[in-house]
């Protein structure tokens, strides 16, 4: 009987959605493991607040509280770990052919008493983290250059509708907008008047 350990190290930049901060976990082994763990670590420069485990199992469509997972305070607020451990029986019993979902760990960080700037890369690289509930939101001035060129026919033109329709539903009335469309001309669209420039540059 041969042991293989598989590492896999990357990347990911967690955004922040609904004001807080989302790691999605998949699970599917497609059968009971002897020894099942999954550890999550959350680390950040500031308190870290309101962190819990959500799970989702096979065809669930929503989230809910994952009671086997733990949460330690490995170095104060800032620094915690979750664990993630069924037993083979709590396998059996969330699915007999083995474990298919997601574990989501979520958290949030304390930014109004932690606004400093945190420092990167040994000093060569600083940031800045503004995100200050209390303050207002600021206009917004944002030009779309979009392409309905035959080449986005089909899908593509679909996924950009989608995601125009996305864009503008989330802005305010105080935000302004332009479209600059590209096809063989392009146009500038804006609320006052409309702009077309033809292939001999009028």
């Amino acid at each position: 009987r041969e042991v293989v350990t598989f590492k896999l190290t990357y990347e990911e930049l967690l955004v922040r959605r609904l004001g807080r901060y989302a790691n999605i976990v998949h699970l599917n082994p497609q059968r009971v493991v002897d020894d099942l763990k999954v550890t999550v670590n959350v680390e950040d420069w500031a308190v870290v607040t309101n962190l819990e485990v959500l799970k989702r199992n096979g065809s669930e469509k929503t989230w809910s509280e994952s009671k086997l997972a733990k949460i330690n305070d490995i170095h104060g607020p800032t620094i915690y770990q979750v664990i993630w451990k069924p037993s083979t029986y709590q396998q059996w019993e969330i699915n007999p052919n083995g474990v298919q979902g997601q574990l989501l760990v979520k958290y949030d960080v304390d930014r109004l008493r932690f606004s400093e700037p945190y420092v990167l890369d040994e000093g060569f690289f600083f940031t800045n983290y503004f995100d200050f509930e209390a303050l207002t939101s600021f206009r917004k001035h944002i030009t779309f250059v979009l392409d309905y060129s035959y080449s986005m026919e089909g899908q593509k033109l679909d996924e950009l509708k989608k995601a125009m329709d996305e864009i503008l539903s989330k802005l305010r009335a105080k935000d302004y907008f332009s479209i600059v469309t590209i096809k063989s001309f392009a146009e500038a669209w804006s609320p006052t008047a409309l702009y077309r420039a033809g292939p001999d540059g009028q």
